[in-house]
């Protein structure tokens, strides 16, 4: 019958070597695997928080964008004549560039959009669609397939008014800065 391999160390020193070597072996691991754990739980939550950061600081931005033209709306909400609206959507659309369009329930000839820069008609189906959030007053309403906010108000003079902000415009700015 063939003996096991068996370690023998002709003397103590031998013997000391190999266990502090083998200790050593045991410790690095042990070390390497607590240390990678905790640089990368580290590291992790050192990014989480970065981007919670940037996060929070662009909804701060747009809260106080989106805010802005609530305000503004109010400025139309109190207009009395068509004039007055004329120049009022101008100023806010140069203010909060923003703005896609302007919507007036009944009438055609006050509800505009706005395209790099220039002021231009909208068309009936813009207005009908946008005017469609018009369901609750004071709230922002979200359009999927137009990728838009919608901020609807009453008036006195008009019914109501509804206010179009392109959210893919409004996201790519505040990236950008």
């Amino acid at each position: 019958m063939i003996k096991p391999f068996q370690f023998q160390f002709r003397s103590i020193t031998h013997r000391l070597i190999f266990a502090c070597l083998i200790t050593a072996i045991f410790i690095y691991t042990i070390s390497y695997s607590q240390i990678h754990h905790i640089l990368d739980k580290g590291v992790v939550s050192w990014m989480t928080d970065v981007a919670q950061s940037r996060v929070n600081s662009v909804v701060l931005e747009i809260e106080m964008i989106l805010s802005s033209i609530e305000h503004d709306s109010k400025l139309i909400s109190s207009v009395n004549s068509t004039d007055e609206y004329k120049t009022i959507t101008t100023l806010l659309a140069q203010k909060n560039p923003f703005i896609n369009g302007i919507a007036v329930e009944n009438s055609p000839d006050l509800s505009i959009s706005f395209s790099s820069g220039k002021t231009q008609p909208m068309t009936t189906q813009e207005k009908e669609t946008l005017l469609t959030s018009c369901q609750n007053i004071s709230t922002w309403t979200y359009f999927d397939r137009t990728s838009s906010l919608s901020y609807c108000i009453s008036s006195k003079k008009f019914n109501h008014i509804s206010i179009s902000v392109l959210m893919p415009y409004l996201c790519f700015h505040i990236k950008m800065e």
